[in-house]
């Protein structure tokens, strides 16, 4: 059975599973689905859903990673293909400021300061509550590079205040931090609230919570999509752009 076949497969368990035990079921896979964060398994519909209809493939290739630093286990890692469309989407969009939250082995940090190589300007803001985080990025990259180690019993409040300045200015966030419910709720809150128009919100392991599936319900009138990558979900959900 594919990838293909195995979505397909969850999400028609999961109506079933719904079906039988209403409101008490609920499968985050088919929650996305349902949220209308379409499940994809290639970068092409993802980029579509976010009304980022381009020629990616004439652009530059994102770039090989240096893993040679392992602060964490390689399950911390993004995946390629998450990689690949987080590279896409600053290729395309070319914001002037990044924000991620969860840097683990850098290799989202270094695609994301590649990017922003590639295109010539823009700056990106990392945060993590574990300090050693910062030697994860080769020192070729950190030019465009600021890093915030946040204290673990006020974490959120010390993200909010980092990141209040940079409100309007920020093009893409991306999540990669902490997977509880309560804290991505919050993270994706907040990059709503400072988010530019037309930015794009991102987050790695969207379908360890329900967290994403509810934002996506909470607003609609954003365009969402989801890629099925090899062991995990991202979320990937657009601002609407200013009229």
């Amino acid at each position: 059975m594919n990838i293909v076949e195995r979505i397909r497969m969850r999400i028609h368990l999961a109506r079933l599973g719904h079906k039988a035990l209403g409101e008490y079921y609920r499968p985050i896979l088919s929650s996305i689905h349902l949220a209308g964060a379409r499940i994809n398994v290639s970068l092409d519909p993802v980029l579509a859903q976010l009304e980022l209809p381009i020629p990616y493939m004439q652009t530059t290739p994102p770039p090989v990673v240096d893993r040679s630093v392992r602060i964490f286990p390689d399950m911390y890692d993004s995946d390629d293909l998450t990689r690949e469309a987080i590279w896409y989407v600053l290729q395309t969009l070319r914001p002037e400021v990044v924000v991620e939250t969860g840097v683990a082995n850098g290799l989202s940090s270094q695609t994301i300061l590649a990017a922003l190589e590639s295109n010539g300007h823009g700056h990106l803001y990392s945060f993590d509550v574990d300090p050693r985080t910062e030697g994860s990025v080769p020192a070729a990259l950190k030019h465009s590079w600021t890093f915030r180690s946040l204290n673990p019993k006020s974490a959120m409040a010390d993200l909010c205040n980092y990141v209040s300045p940079l409100a309007g200015a920020i093009g893409v966030w991306f999540h990669d931090s902490d997977h509880s419910y309560s804290w991505q709720q919050s993270e994706f809150e907040l990059a709503a609230r400072v988010l530019r128009p037309g930015g794009v919100l991102i987050s790695d392991d969207a379908d360890g919570t329900e967290a994403f599936a509810d934002f996506c319900l909470k607003h609609p009138d954003w365009s969402s999509s989801a890629l099925f990558d090899t062991r995990k979900v991202c979320g990937f959900s657009r601002k609407p752009p200013t009229k």
